[in-house]
């Protein structure tokens, strides 16, 4: 799908990205500002930050490099893709993921979200500490799981420190561990999406 298409297309129900604005845990968007988004007659713009820009182009080598790492599994790629929720009452979730996973052994299927951060002070840092992801990350990646039904995700994150350090780390969840946490997130999205 076109750059432009798919831009368009996000506006038309609730992302992955959007998902932690629309339950109000965005450190970056309002519910009243992701309201304004998606609703706005305006064309759709795409926001061009330099750790975007950095983020978009990083993504790529972040993916071949996964795969070189997990030749157990295939992933598939495909840009400006989205997925939609085919459960009735859903159908505005939608998803953009940045690879699937297929595991050859076992069959499971599985959402790989890739990640850029720059941690800058002790509070980001602390983010990606003992295995954990920040929140907006595992809100995006819960409604990944909710829109796809896969059985697991790993998100694949360079992280890059205030001292010069680059790190990549893997986190990595199946649907079992996170199946509260799933069912909160689907009651609480049609929730606020319908208010």
């Amino acid at each position: 799908m076109p750059k432009d298409e798919w831009l368009k297309k996000r506006k038309c129900g609730i992302g992955g990205s959007d998902a932690s604005a629309l339950i109000g845990e965005s450190p970056w968007k309002t519910l009243r500002e992701l309201w304004q988004d998606k609703f706005s007659k305006e064309k759709p713009k795409e926001i061009l930050t330099p750790s975007i820009v950095y983020g978009t182009k990083a993504e790529e080598p972040l993916r071949k490099l996964y795969e070189l790492k997990h030749l157990e599994q295939d992933v598939q790629y495909l840009p400006n893709i989205i997925l939609e929720r085919k459960k009735l009452g859903y159908e505005w979730m939608r998803y953009s993921p940045d690879g699937l996973i297929y595991e050859h052994e076992t069959g499971r299927k599985g959402i790989l979200e890739i990640k850029t951060a720059s941690l800058n002070n002790r509070d980001s840092i602390m983010k990606w500490e003992n295995n954990s992801v920040p929140n907006q990350y595992y809100i995006q990646t819960l409604h990944g799981l909710l829109v796809t039904g896969f059985d697991f995700v790993t998100i694949t994150a360079e992280l890059r420190y205030y001292d010069g350090r680059v790190e990549i780390v893997e986190r990595t969840f199946t649907r079992d561990e996170v199946q509260d946490d799933l069912d909160y997130l689907e009651e609480k999205e049609k929730e606020v999406y319908y208010l």
